[in-house]
Formats: structure tokens, sequence, C-alpha cells
């Protein structure tokens, strides 16, 4: 009974160690293995973080090479006559440009160059007309910017009427400057003038063809038109012959003298 015991004691025990070894080896092979299992990379995909602010512009890159030449189908004639054209138009405009830069160089020197009808240099018997309508509009109302006008009498209101200025010397003048009636719309819209040393000896200022030339006059009663000479022109006596009007002869008057 006693060694049954012990038989059974010894044999639960060896059990007992193999149970104990068991769990041994296999703790041991955890171990073992842990490291490796940890070692081994985890990747979880999260969701994409929220966009950053733009960055700055960087800076401009190397300019690339030209490409090849292009080619076009065109009518040559077409082309060569639009160049014609072109050049044409251009010339034009440099004519115009020139004709206006002229005229603005005139009217400035106009401004400080008057003869003197307007600053009353020139007498009131120096200036003389062939009628009057009353004297209260005489030849030597006509003065550029004065309060009243010449006026033509009412039989003489029609072409040919004129108003002369007597220089007292011979003087070179350039051109000339007229105004309408400052009261009323009336105004001279084309004109001549002639000039000369005596009264009855006055040519006509005409144009490189030999042509008595027609100025045009004014378009209101108040603005300054001035008329330039082809050629400066020395005389005495100088006088504004109507041509066309508005309304009734009445006018007033400036020459100039550079």
């Amino acid at each position: 009974m006693v060694v049954f015991v012990k038989i059974s004691s010894v044999f639960f025990f060896l059990v007992f160690v193999t149970s104990i070894q068991g769990q041994g080896e296999q703790i041991c092979l955890n171990l073992q293995r842990e490291p490796l299992e940890h070692s081994l990379p985890v990747t979880h995909q999260g969701p994409p973080g929220r966009r950053g602010p733009q960055g700055a512009i960087g800076p401009q890159g190397t300019r690339g090479n030209r490409g090849p030449p292009g080619q076009c189908v065109c009518d040559l004639s077409d082309v060569e006559q639009l160049r014609e054209s072109l050049n044409d138009v251009s010339g034009r405009y440099e004519r115009i440009e020139h004709i206006i830069r002229n005229v603005m160089e005139h009217i400035g020197r106009a401004e400080v160059c008057p003869l003197g009808t307007k600053s009353k240099r020139v007498q009131n018997a120096d200036m003389t007309s062939s009628s009057v309508y009353s004297s209260t509009y005489s030849a030597h109302r006509g003065r550029l910017d004065g309060s009243r006008a010449w006026i033509a009498s009412n039989p003489n209101n029609k072409r040919g009427a004129w108003i002369q200025v007597d220089m007292k010397v011979n003087t070179t003048l350039t051109g000339v400057v007229n105004q309408g009636n400052p009261s009323t719309n009336q105004w001279v819209t084309r004109y001549k003038i002639s000039f000369g040393n005596f009264p009855d000896e006055l040519e006509f200022v005409q144009d490189d063809d030999g042509n008595d030339m027609i100025f045009e006059g004014n378009t209101d009663k108040n603005s300054h038109v001035l008329n330039l000479f082809p050629q400066p022109i020395t005389a005495r006596y100088v006088k504004f012959v109507v041509w066309n009007f508005k309304s009734h002869i009445s006018m007033r008057i400036e020459y100039v003298t550079c």
C-alpha cells in the first residue's frame, strides 16, 4: 500500500514536471517569437490631412530656345498694295501734323505780335471803310475784341464791301485775324486781302498759281480766325474785302506782323 502511494506520488510528480517543462518551452518560444513579431512594420492608412497654404511663386525659369520660323502663303500683290496704302496714309498724317504745328506756331506768334488795331496804336482816322451803318458802327469800331464792330450800310451790304487800314509806313504783314459782331449773329464768312503803297494801286494776295486767294472767315460771332498769307507782304495800305457773310456785313479785325 505504501509502495503504491509512493509510485502514484512519483507518477504525478513526473506529470507535473512534464507539464511545467512544456509550459516553459511554450513560454520560451513565445519569448523568442515576440521580438520578431514586434520588429515587423505595421502600417495603417489614416484619412488625408488638411491642405496647407499655397507656397510662394518660384523665380522665373530660363527662356527657351526660339522655335523654327513659320510659313505664310499669301498674295504678294495684295501685300504690296496694302504696304503702299499704309505708306501713303502715314505720309498724309505727317504732312497734316506739320501743317498743324506751323499754324499753332503762328497763332502763338500772333498773340504777341499784333499790328495795332486792337491796342489802338492804329489811330481811328487810319481805319476807313466802303460805308458805315451809322456813326456808332464806323470803321474804327472794327477792332479785334472790341465791344462793338464795323457794320456796312444797308445799300452796301454786299460782296465787295471793305474796311481798310493805313499803316502810315511800309509794314511787313504775315496774316490777319477776324471776328464777328459781339452783339448779334453777324460775321464775314469769306474774304480777300489787297495791299499796296497807294490806295488806288492795290493788288490781291494770290496763291502759287496766280489766283486771288479767298480766305475762310468766321463761323460764329466771337471766335478768332487766323489766316496766314502764303508769303509775307510789305505795304502801307491793307484792305479787307468781303466776299461772303452771315446775315449782314459786320466784323472786327487785327493784322499780325510775325
